[in-house]
């Protein structure tokens, strides 16, 4: 009996090893397949954050009428965003030649902006107004980006920055100036004094006959120059 008992404790033991000679690599295998599928559940979690934040920036440019690009200065070529390169007259987002963007503006848009991006290497930032005459008519343009070194390349240097359509804005501007050129013509043509004040007593608009009148040169006669001052200055 106890060598009965001694053979079976020898067949459960070999029965267990090899048990465990087949099923550890099965387990291992398990737990690296669970693994590498929460990691995958993981990485699909935060592709889908992503797009999402690509979706959300996306509408958020659109909505407010801005356009990203990239300009590689080493290159001399800039990466644009869907809207902007469409204003320029180009197929889609991608990359483009400087001089083919330059081709879309007026000569002395294409100076100042050429002037600015040489600039924006040595004073790391840009600031600028451009007129594209894009495919869609003339398009006014507020271009303002800052300066970065690439690093994967030392040498380089990237100007990155965001472009916003101000013809609205512009076109306001325009109106305002012409209005405002009639009514001073207007006024010039009165032939005695004349000043015309805001609200809250502060100069607007004068002819010279004004300053004729009251023998004021133009340290007082100054757009928003307060009545107090003008009247206390005329009087003496």
């Amino acid at each position: 009996v106890r060598d009965r008992t001694s053979l079976d404790m020898a067949w459960y033991r070999a029965m267990l090893f090899y048990a465990l000679l087949f099923l550890g690599p099965a387990l291992a295998a398990c737990g690296v397949w669970m693994l590498v599928r929460g990691q995958a559940e993981r990485f699909e979690g935060v592709r889908k954050q992503m797009r999402e934040a690509e979706r959300r920036l996306r509408v958020a440019i659109d909505g407010a009428q801005c356009g990203v690009w990239d300009w590689d200065l080493t290159s001399d070529r800039v990466y644009m965003t869907d809207r902007l390169a469409k204003l320029f007259g180009f197929p889609g987002s991608g990359r483009y030649d400087t001089e083919a963007v330059l081709d879309m503006l007026p000569e002395e848009d294409r100076i100042r902006l050429r002037a600015a991006l040489t600039a924006s290497a040595r004073i790391g930032t840009l600031d600028t107004l451009i007129t594209v005459n894009g495919p869609h008519g003339a398009v006014h343009m507020h271009l303002r980006g800052r300066a970065a070194a690439e690093r994967k390349a030392p040498g380089s240097i990237r100007v990155i920055g965001v472009s916003m359509d101000v013809s609205e804005q512009r076109d306001i501007e325009l109106k305002v100036a012409e209005a405002e050129s009639r009514l001073r013509d207007a006024i010039e043509a009165i032939s005695g004094p004349f000043a015309l004040w805001s609200p809250d007593r502060k100069l607007v608009l004068w002819n010279s006959g004004f300053a004729r009148a009251f023998q004021l040169d133009a340290a007082v006669l100054r757009r928003d120059a307060s009545y107090e001052d003008v009247s206390r200055k005329a009087a003496r």
